[in-house]
């Protein structure tokens, strides 16, 4: 009966069809467009890196999901720094990629520099839609902090050591120990900003 009632009202154009969302759209918000009902766009999604199994549980909590310290858990010869590694110059972004380059960083930071690292994808929209915040965030930071990208795509033993599971993600290191781990796309700038910030305060 509802549909009998529906098909009428359509066709005459008293309801607008709902037009499929686009690729890759992944959100409901609608506008009106020439009579029609389209998708909306939304915010790029994170890369959920936890292929094959994307909807395991998250037992130990929500900062899970965006990593720990990549030093947990592994044997001391494998935490020595790395000699060869430049650290990122002040108001610089540097690239890292292992555990040795990690804590060469660290080193150099002591108490007196925030180390920062964004873990990024090729081809991940997310990721590119804080790309030049990021980048600006280091200039203005300058000799304060040290900011990284760790690029999954070439560092996926330093990645899956540190435990990440969706980008983009950051970290932020203060005193040589993780301060928080949380997610660094456009929807949570604002907050990876107010806590950058609030640790920077404390040095």
């Amino acid at each position: 009966m509802m549909l009998a009632t529906f098909l009428p009202l359509l066709s005459s154009g008293f309801v607008a069809p709902l037009a499929p969302l686009a690729p890759g759209a992944s959100s409901l918000a609608c506008a009106r467009r020439g009579g029609v009902v389209v998708a909306g766009p939304s915010p790029p999604p994170a890369i959920d890196l936890r292929f094959p199994n994307r909807k395991q549980p998250e037992a130990e909590g929500a900062a899970s999901k965006y990593g720990h310290d990549p030093r947990d858990g592994l044997p001391a010869d494998e935490l020595a720094p790395d000699g060869s590694f430049a650290v990122a110059p002040p108001g610089d972004l540097g690239v890292m990629g292992s555990v040795g380059e990690f804590q060469t960083a660290l080193d150099a930071a002591g108490g007196k520099q925030l180390v920062v690292l964004k873990f990024v994808r090729d081809g991940c929209l997310a990721c590119a839609s804080t790309a030049e915040l990021y980048k600006s965030t280091a200039k203005e930071y300058g000799g304060q902090a040290q900011f990284y990208e760790v690029n999954f795509d070439n560092s996926k033993p330093f990645c899956r050591s540190a435990g990440v599971k969706f980008v983009p993600s950051g970290h932020i290191y203060k005193d040589g120990a993780l301060t928080t781990a949380l997610p660094l796309g456009k929807k949570g700038w604002d907050a990876f900003r107010d806590t950058l910030d609030s640790i920077r305060a404390e040095l």
